[in-house]
């Protein structure tokens, strides 16, 4: 779906305390910038803001920080925290690529990837957030015990990460296929377009991976 122009947009973003803009804070200051550091969670790819609005609410002594580059999409978010209460979140205007090397090593407890692109040409295959390098990453911010959850529709997507993290050598605590058919599925958060496959009946695959 396509979302419309909205007039006056990165004023709207700008006004909203919970987002962080690059006009706020450069991507070398969003650490600085956050307002705990304490059991912080990150999810990659926002969307609309379901999936951390709902953790959030059902985690409220956790962190989390949403980092999402779309523009119109976060103008709806930026609406969304008008009505949420919770106060335990921050959404970061910006690709967490150029944000997350300057947060220093081993602070982050959970790293969430949610229906993230699967660029499927091979050429793309380095702009996949489950390649090798992304991983490497992750690990050099992951805190003891802290682990990473991944959740798509796209199975070429899940094989492939099975495989990156396999490589890394990561221990794979959960490898579910079809995630709302487990025990999972009654604490699990859903995003918007988790709502749309599962209506659908395409199943979700899921896993939870932590650095050995």
């Amino acid at each position: 779906m396509r979302l419309k122009y909205v007039e006056n947009g990165y004023e709207i973003l700008e006004a909203c305390q919970q987002i962080v803009t690059i006009r706020k804070a450069s991507a070398e200051e969003v650490w600085s910038n956050l307002p705990t550091h304490q059991d912080l969670h990150l999810e990659l790819g926002t969307g609309m803001g379901d999936f951390l609005f709902g953790m959030a609410e059902q985690y409220p002594n956790r962190f989390f920080v949403g980092f999402e580059r779309d523009t119109k999409v976060l103008i709806r978010v930026a609406k969304k925290t008008e009505e949420f209460e919770c106060m335990n979140y921050q959404f970061v205007h910006m690709d967490a690529g150029n944000a997350l090397p300057h947060f220093p090593d081993h602070q982050i407890q959970g790293i969430y990837l949610n229906f993230s692109d699967p660029w499927p040409k091979n050429s793309h295959a380095k702009r996949r957030l489950t390649h090798h390098n992304f991983l490497r990453e992750y690990q050099r911010l992951l805190a003891l015990g802290g682990v990473l959850e991944m959740k798509t529709d796209n199975l070429g997507l899940f094989e492939y990460s099975l495989k990156q993290f396999q490589r890394e050598e990561w221990i794979l605590q959960r490898v579910e296929r079809d995630l709302h058919q487990t025990e999972l599925a009654e604490k699990n958060v859903e995003t918007e377009y988790e709502r749309k496959f599962r209506a659908k009946g395409q199943p979700i695959y899921f896993l939870r991976a932590c650095p050995k």
